[in-house]
């Protein structure tokens, strides 16, 4: 049911955006930018983490494969066709529990993208994009039961928290929309949107407070799809 809700939002988001607005076709938007808060969902798995953590010796739970994104960057028009993009972010993942403790999973990132202007009128901007970010996360796994948990060959004792980390470079693609809703004869005002895409990284190891490599766990990989809306504003000169 949340899945058909949220299939059903996005696509009255691009319908609505889609729509036609009131400014003359040849009016449209040449150099300028706006600044945004994003919030989002992410989907995906991070590497085998959920066969780490869900096994009988372990914490007998697994993550869920979507986590909240929530942050802040901005667009900027380059010349007629380029735009160039940026944010930051904090990811939170719900916190995860069983009868042996619980984990959360938490972090920020942030990154930049070049974006081709491929429809710019009537105030509307579609535009696909390619880019680079980093991530880094830390995953918080207390022990709440009278016997270890095993997370790899890394043992977290009885009543024991353990705190690990890691962290990545990825490369982003996806595609955006946004909506200017600017009064007419006007050249700012609030701007809404939305970005979908995936995003791709390296392998990258599990590490301890003492930047220890864990041994026996296997290497982090971000492999997920996201969901932005984007609500700001900004203006842009005309021609």
């Amino acid at each position: 049911m949340k899945r058909v809700r949220s299939g059903s939002f996005v696509l009255l988001l691009v319908v609505w955006t889609l729509a036609p607005g009131t400014a003359a076709a040849e009016e449209r938007p040449w150099i300028g930018g706006f600044g945004h808060m994003v919030t989002g969902l992410a989907f995906g798995q991070l590497g085998n983490l959920a066969g780490q953590l869900g096994h009988s010796e372990g914490l007998g739970a697994t993550p869920e494969e979507y986590g909240y994104t929530v942050g802040g960057g901005g667009r900027m028009m380059i010349t007629d066709y380029l735009f160039l993009g940026g944010r930051g972010y904090l990811m939170v993942l719900p916190e995860f529990s069983s009868d042996r403790g619980s984990a959360a999973l938490y972090g920020g990132g942030g990154g930049v993208d070049l974006g081709v202007l491929i429809h710019n009128r009537d105030k509307v901007m579609l535009y696909p994009f390619v880019g680079v970010g980093g991530l880094g996360l830390n995953l918080e796994i207390t022990n709440n039961s009278d016997k270890e948990i095993r997370f790899g060959k890394e043992r977290i004792k009885a009543g024991e928290q353990k705190s690990l980390r890691t962290g990545f470079w990825y490369l982003e693609v996806g595609f955006g929309v946004q909506r200017l809703l600017f009064a007419d004869k006007q050249q700012g005002g609030w701007v809404i949107g939305a970005e979908v895409g995936v995003q791709l990284s390296p392998r990258s190891e599990w590490m301890d407070e003492d930047d220890r490599e864990l041994a026996g766990v296997n290497p982090a990989r971000l492999a997920s799809g996201f969901f932005r809306i984007t609500v700001g504003g900004g203006g842009f000169f005309y021609r």
